[in-house]
């Protein structure tokens, strides 16, 4: 299993604070795997842990109670409360209120997959007595830096944790993001640079690459290429402005992102300009970036160049993905002596 950058600050959090813990993420991310290790770090910690999985009925109906008899049974002799998948729920804001006032001592820690929606149902239950996490659904970084890579990992503006609004983002704003980020690697002392973009990511980077010499090295994972046909495919029927990616309300569809996607078009042009070693990751079970979009651009790709089908794998390479494409990436970097 790949060590997660976040297991210590949870462990920690949830050992040290009379707080409610969420961790938060899409589904297959890893949420369940870390907290199974997180329970062994109890167990061999001499606590008790409770574990409920909300995906089951009888323990999300175990849990989906006002009563204090019945939650007194589920919390008796443990230590510790694991809920796991709490969106489930009828109530989870209301559910956990009532947890941390009657048991202020239990730890508390739950995950939930809908990491917009599970905000807005707890954050006003649980003003203040709560702390989160977000798992991300990529964590090629740990395992980087588990292998002896120096790894930096950054959400663009807008996105993850970083500042900004999300209606703000587009390939070209992101474009002077990474210019940034590789300034400030050349100043730290980091002259050889792979840069590994994921989707849009991926277009981020072989537009860099194109004028930017400092990046050695290039890494695409389920890049995407055709930036006006994915507008059309995927929010065709949003109207911008008033429309959101995926009916993901926190992530609202502006027209200054449909604007610069069509303007952009395609990175397919650029790739005569990319003179640097290139690898292609995609999967073939993608619904969001069609496989084909990444066999194509390798197409028209110099060499020295890369291709990597992954069979059954989808867009964010969840399950199994995950560590297939780990272990194509770093070979392929150590291949490269970077």
């Amino acid at each position: 299993m790949i060590p997660r950058f976040i297991e210590n600050s949870v462990y920690q959090r949830l050992t040290s604070l009379h707080k409610v813990v969420l961790l938060l993420g899409a589904r297959q991310v890893g949420k369940t795997t870390l907290l199974g290790s997180l329970q062994a770090r109890l167990l061999q910690a001499g606590k008790t842990v409770r574990y409920l999985n909300c995906d089951l009925e009888e323990e999300r109906q175990a849990i989906n109670t006002t009563s204090r008899t019945l939650l007194d049974r589920l919390v008796a002799g443990n230590d510790a409360l694991f809920i796991d998948e709490i969106q489930r729920l009828e109530n989870p804001g209301l559910t956990l209120k009532i947890l941390i006032d009657l048991y202020p001592d239990l730890m508390i820690l739950v995950t939930g997959s809908s990491s917009f929606e599970l905000r807005s149902r707890t954050s006003e239950a649980l003003t203040g007595r709560y702390i989160d996490f977000q798992l991300s659904p990529l964590s090629l970084a740990e395992a980087l830096e588990k292998a002896g890579f120096n790894a930096l990992r950054f959400s663009f503006a807008g996105n993850g944790k970083s500042g900004g609004k999300f209606e703000d983002c587009t390939i070209t704003k992101e474009l002077k993001d990474l210019k940034a980020i590789v300034d400030a690697a050349e100043e730290e002392g980091y002259h050889r640079i792979c840069y590994i973009g994921h989707s849009m990511g991926a277009a981020v980077g072989v537009l860099s690459t194109a004028k930017d010499e400092r990046i050695e090295l290039l890494v695409s994972l389920a890049g995407m290429v055709h930036t006006k046909k994915f507008v059309e495919r995927e929010f065709g029927d949003q109207k911008p402005g008033k429309g959101c990616m995926w009916d993901d309300k926190n992530c609202p569809l502006s027209q200054t992102f449909v604007d610069d996607m069509n303007k952009i078009d395609n990175v397919l042009a650029k790739t005569e300009k990319i003179e640097v070693p290139w690898l292609i990751v995609h999967g073939d079970a993608d619904d969001v970036v069609p496989v084909e979009e990444g066999q194509e651009i390798y197409a028209s790709a110099y060499e020295p160049k890369e291709i990597v089908i992954l069979p059954g794998v989808d867009h964010v390479f969840s399950g199994d993905g995950l560590g297939q494409m780990t272990e194509a990436v770093i070979s392929w970097l150590k291949g490269h002596s970077i």
